[in-house]
């Protein structure tokens, strides 16, 4: 069996001990870890030089963020997938908002204008 672990911060070190502690009795073949903090990371390998072991994958979010940002963002792609999922009266699957909302419970709301038509949409739209 695998095991994948998300952490942050201190949560590295948690999660690594547990992990540990449940090689044998779960009979983990390879642990993951999907690490959040670069600074405490780092940290953690000057505390434990053992750390990461062979059996062990690490993926790092500073890593994917800046392979993300010079991607540029295909906005014609973006409508056509969200056409495609009916994604509700938003008609995006992004929470931008502009103001405050009716709805009871929502804290949200933004006005979007499609030709001659414009629809007030709530943040939570897509769970009613």
């Amino acid at each position: 069996m695998n095991a994948l672990f998300v952490t942050q911060g201190l949560g590295l070190r948690f999660f690594d001990r547990l992990s540990r502690a449940l090689v044998d009795p779960l009979r983990l073949d390879r642990r993951g870890f999907y690490v959040c903090d670069s600074l405490f990371y780092q940290r953690y390998l000057d505390e434990m030089p053992d750390f990461p072991d062979c059996a062990t994958g690490i993926v790092k979010e500073w890593d994917i963020v800046a392979a993300a940002e010079p991607a540029a963002l295909d906005r014609a792609a973006r409508r056509r997938s969200e056409e495609r999922l009916n994604v509700g009266p938003c008609g995006t699957v992004w929470s931008v908002t502009d103001g405050s909302c009716s709805v009871p419970g929502a804290r949200s709301f933004r006005t979007i204008s499609r030709g001659s038509t414009t629809t007030r949409c709530c943040a939570c739209c897509r769970r009613r």
